[in-house]
């Protein structure tokens, strides 16, 4: 089975709610749950692959802080590159809604240091041909999403398989986001979205329309779309199939599009079809919502 490596955000996730869409300013609202995690899209999809005993390696940093410290003793060692920062930690407060929708407050923190002279010595050491590298969370480290294309671009070469998940950018899809994803395209094999993510990258409100957009760019391109409740759906090549999800009782949909992805690349990863690995995607993420503790298997 192929290495899958997760370069890209890692942070403290304090998760609360349920709570109404926004408190009033000047009140205070009392909530049922209040936990504290690792979080960030990285950290995410690697403690996904460690909970289905999937061979991964987790690239990324924290701060050299109380909570650096806490994020480093929740991986195991032997699977983890990290680069110390001298920053406090990153710190996202998540909100959930009744509705299982959330809002979140970032505070980016050690994330704005990450850079491409923390990861390129690694990369350039470690992987192997047929590999599978995932970027993601690229908005959350703007100082090494500027050098995407140049990591893309090395590891290709060498013989990799790459995949990108953009995640929202905080800004909104301003031209600015939009071309420093398009800048990648061109230089990726899968390109993992959820719905919103793709309309907002073309700015269009069609998927098909959107996706017809990216192909433009790169019609080799693997794209899927992560359709939450409805499932997934894939293109490729000219084709495209889609596939629901098990209706569930949602517990906490948290780090739901990390967890489709951790499925989708072990999947790849024992060459699998791409039929095969969308629907065991979905399989994982809709086991990983509707259980707490969180299970994976």
């Amino acid at each position: 089975m192929r290495l899958i490596w997760v370069v890209g955000n890692v942070n403290v996730d304090c998760v609360v709610g349920p709570s109404t869409p926004w408190p009033v300013p000047g009140t205070e609202q009392i909530v049922d749950t209040m936990e504290l995690r690792v979080g960030g899209g990285a950290a995410n999809t690697a403690m996904a692959l460690a909970g289905m005993n999937v061979h991964h390696r987790l690239i990324g940093c924290r701060g050299e802080d109380m909570l650096g410290r806490w994020i480093a003793s929740q991986f195991e060692p032997d699977s983890t590159y990290w680069t110390v920062m001298d920053a406090q930690t990153a710190l996202t407060v998540c909100i959930v809604h009744p509705d299982s929708e959330r809002t979140f407050l970032s505070y980016s923190g050690h994330l704005n240091g990450f850079r491409l002279e923390n990861v390129m010595p690694v990369l350039d050491q470690e992987p192997a041909r047929g590999d599978i590298i995932l970027l993601t969370g690229g908005f959350m480290t703007p100082n090494l999403l500027e050098d995407y294309p140049l990591i893309l671009r090395a590891l290709r070469d060498r013989g990799l398989t790459t995949a990108i998940d953009t995640g929202w950018p905080p800004g909104g899809w301003k031209e600015e986001a939009r071309d420093a994803i398009f800048r990648c395209l061109n230089l990726c094999d899968h390109l993992l979205l959820n719905e919103v993510e793709l309309l907002g990258l073309t700015g269009t409100t069609d998927c098909e329309a959107a996706v017809q957009q990216v192909l433009d760019r790169n019609e080799n391109l693997t794209i899927i779309a992560k359709l939450g409740k409805k499932g997934a759906r894939v293109w490729k090549d000219g084709t495209s199939s889609g596939v629901s999800a098990e209706t569930v009782a949602i517990v906490d949909s948290v780090g739901a599009g990390d967890t489709f992805n951790a499925g989708f690349l072990a999947a790849i990863a024992r060459d699998l079809p791409l039929d095969a690995a969308v629907r065991e995607g979905t399989q994982k993420a809709t086991r990983a919502i509707s259980s707490y503790p969180r299970c994976y298997q």
